[in-house]
C-alpha cells in the first residue's frame, strides 16, 4: 500500500481508522515474510551448514525443516493488526522406506519425526527414543557422537535477533518505504 493519493481526504474518524488499518495490514503483512526470512537464514546457518547426511536426501525448500514456516495473513482485531510465525511440521515429506526423509522404519516408537524434528535438531538428538543404532555414523574425527545428535539450536539465535528489536526496525523500514516518518513511542 503507498501513501494516501493527495486528493483522498480523510472526513471521519471511521475513516481514519479504516485507512491506517488497511496500512497496518499491509505492514504487518511484509515484516512477518523477513521474520521468516531470517528464520530460514539461521536455520541453513546452524542446521543445514553444519554436516551434510549420507543416509538420506535433505528437502531444504521442497518439504524441509526450511519451509515448514508459515506466516498467515495479518489479521486486524479492534486497533490491533498481528500475525504469528507458525511451525507446520506436516508440511514436510515424510518418507520412511528407504529415503529416510523425517521418518524410518529402523526408528523406534514410530516412523515419523515431524513433530518433534525441530526439537531433535534443538536440543540435539541424544536421548530421543526414536533413533535406532542404523543412523549412528559419525563426522569425520568424531568417534562418540553421531553428528546429527549434536545440538543445532536455530531457535536461540533468532529470539535473541528478535529481542534486538528486530521487528520495530523492520515495520520502521517499510514505514517510511510507504513516506511515513516513524518516530518510537
Amino acid at each position: 500500500m503507498a501513501r494516501l493519493p493527495p486528493q483522498k481526504n480523510i472526513h471521519s474518524d471511521i475513516e481514519m481508522d479504516k485507512f491506517m488499518t488497511d496500512l497496518f495490514e499491509d505492514v504487518i503483512n511484509k515484516v512477518g515474510q523477513e521474520i521468516m526470512k531470517d528464520l530460514q537464514e539461521i536455520i541453513q546457518d546452524k542446521v543445514y551448514d553444519f554436516a551434510t547426511p549420507k543416509k538420506y536426501q535433505r528437502q531444504y525448500k521442497k518439504g524441509g525443516l526450511y519451509s515448514a514456516w508459515y506466516v498467515p495473513k495479518a489479521k486486524p482485531d479492534g486497533y490491533e493488526v498481528e500475525t504469528k510465525l507458525e511451525h507446520v511440521p506436516q508440511t514436510m515429506k515424510k518418507h520412511v522406506s528407504g529415503d529416510f526423509i523425517h521418518g524410518s522404519d529402523h526408528w523406534k516408537y514410530g516412523d515419523d519425526i515431524r513433530n518433534i524434528l525441530a526439537d531433535i535438531i534443538i536440543n540435539g538428538g541424544i536421548g530421543t527414543p526414536h533413533v535406532g543404532p542404523y543412523f549412528d555414523s559419525t563426522l569425520e574425527g568424531e568417534e562418540d557422537t553421531p553428528w546429527w545428535k549434536l545440538p543445532r539450536d536455530f531457535w536461540t539465535p533468532f529470539i535473541k535477533m528478535l529481542d534486538k528489536g528486530e521487528v520495530d526496525l523492520l515495520i520502521k523500514i517499510e514505514l517510511n518505504k510507504m513516506g511515513i516518518g516513524f518516530v518510537p513511542g
